[in-house]
């Protein structure tokens, strides 16, 4: 969850609250490097060197190497860590109004109502490619999506943080002799799935071509934005499909491709871009699992539930094969199912995971907890059906989990469309009414969600 912080002159004139811990959380500015200047370690000594407010928020951890974290600066943020950092913050108020320095609050005290924290937990949009997807590449070099992502990129306050693309494994395909050899490698060992696939089709050394996904994430850290990276898509090129990579998640050899597929994109992103920027990438299984598995996923792999599962388990497990041979001490973000229809998907992952049987390796589960669960919840041009139409399932969620590992986990809807049917024109959505609908979209209570993309 991302909590905004804002100090200013005014400020300091101001009634300072009390120190607020925020659990699992880390200060954005100056990492991985030391601060702007020396500070102390103990966190006593700390708070006494912000008594006005100057220093609003400090990490006494040292996981990941992260130095003591200092703030002079006039707008900072408070984000959720994956390796369990601890980030403070303190609040002060102003007469009736809410003012703020820690976690924003909504409703003053004039309202009747006492002030409640509002975590900015909406900060995610996306979109998906247009067919044919061979294109793919093509399309994400062209220059209004450039600018598209640059007007994302320069939201105030870093409003919107990440975008979810589906379908990024289809900027992948075979190598040929025309390809960089920096864009070149292969996925596994050499008598494994992946290569000896790569070679059957004519590929250049059993290899994949990463040159257009480089690119494509390049753009995007380039704009300081973070992949919602679903995993998503069929290597290959053909636009007959000829030459995908993968045919059936049933087949037990072809899920251990996609395990050191996934592992190899992992590893290469976090040696390209850096473990402290992959970390906060939000990986994500299979869009909408209960419509895309009876369609052969749409890009020809034979799939089912139980098939469901074991790419989900194949998917897990390469990320964290990645995460562990690179260093990172604590797993990388990967949650799911993004499920529609029925959520029999949803339900039955939650069960897989407290109960199951790791299709992959044999261990209990599915090999570490979601990072988050959800959902897709839609509207028919109304925000607060979406609301309704998600709590129940959210409730239904929380009742299977609570008592078990999972029940702390958050709850997500990140394709909350007002209406079904994104690129359908109405004429309130060019206009101040879709901007209404967002926080109307919000409005679920006493449910945490991770992200709420509102523009599929």
């Amino acid at each position: 969850m991302v909590a905004l912080l804002e100090c200013s002159a005014q400020l300091r004139a101001q009634q300072l609250g009390p120190w607020v811990e925020h659990d699992g959380h880390f200060c954005v500015g100056n990492h991985p490097g030391p601060p702007d200047y020396e500070g102390l370690d103990d966190p006593e000594e700390c708070k006494s060197k912000c008594e006005e407010s100057e220093c609003i928020c400090y990490d006494v951890s040292h996981k990941f190497g992260q130095w003591p974290c200092r703030f002079t600066t006039i707008t900072s943020e408070v984000e959720e860590s994956s390796a369990g950092y601890t980030a403070f913050s303190r609040s002060g108020s102003s007469g009736n109004a809410s003012f703020v320095v820690g976690p924003i609050h909504v409703a003053g005290s004039e309202t009747g109502v006492d002030p409640v924290p509002f975590r900015h937990f909406w900060n995610s949009c996306g979109w998906c490619p247009p067919d044919p997807h061979p294109l793919f590449p093509e399309y994400f070099e062209r220059d209004d999506v450039w600018q598209n992502h640059a007007l994302i990129g320069s939201t105030p306050l870093r409003g919107i943080r990440f975008v979810r693309i589906h379908y990024l494994l289809d900027l992948l395909a075979p190598a040929n002799d025309t390809t960089p050899t920096a864009c070149t490698s292969q996925v596994g060992a050499a008598d494994g799935y992946v290569v000896q696939k790569l070679e059957q089709l004519g590929a250049a050394g059993g290899a994949l071509d990463w040159c257009a996904l480089d690119d494509a994430l390049d753009s995007l850290v380039a704009q300081h934005l973070h992949p919602g990276f679903e995993i998503m898509g069929n290597p290959g090129s053909k636009e007959d499909r000829s030459d995908r990579l993968f045919t059936s998640f049933k087949n037990a050899t072809q899920v251990g491709g996609w395990k050191d597929l996934v592992e190899a994109l992992a590893a290469r992103y976090i040696q390209r871009f850096g473990a402290d920027e992959v970390a906060q990438w939000r990986f994500e299984s299979w869009n909408e699992p209960e419509g895309q598995c009876p369609q052969q996923l749409t890009v020809g792999i034979d799939c089912d539930l139980s098939a469901f599962l074991s790419y989900w388990d194949a998917s897990a497990l390469g990320l964290q094969t990645a995460a562990a041979s690179n260093g990172l001490d604590a797993p990388l973000i990967f949650g799911g199912p993004a499920s529609d229809g029925d959520k029999s998907y949803l339900f039955a992952l939650i069960d897989h995971c407290l109960h199951g049987v790791n299709r992959v390796d044999g261990s209990q589960g599915c090999g570490q907890p979601p990072s988050f669960l959800n959902a897709h919840l839609k509207g028919d041009q109304s925000s607060e059906a979406i609301s309704q139409a998600e709590l129940p399932v959210a409730l239904k969620v929380q009742s299977r989990v609570n008592g078990t590992v999972l029940q702390h986990t958050p709850w997500g809807n990140d394709e909350a469309d007002p209406k079904v049917g994104w690129s359908t024109s109405y004429d309130w959505r060019a206009d101040a009414r879709y901007a209404a609908m967002v926080p109307k979209v919000s409005s679920v209570p006493a449910v945490s969600r991770p992200s709420a993309c509102l523009i599929h």
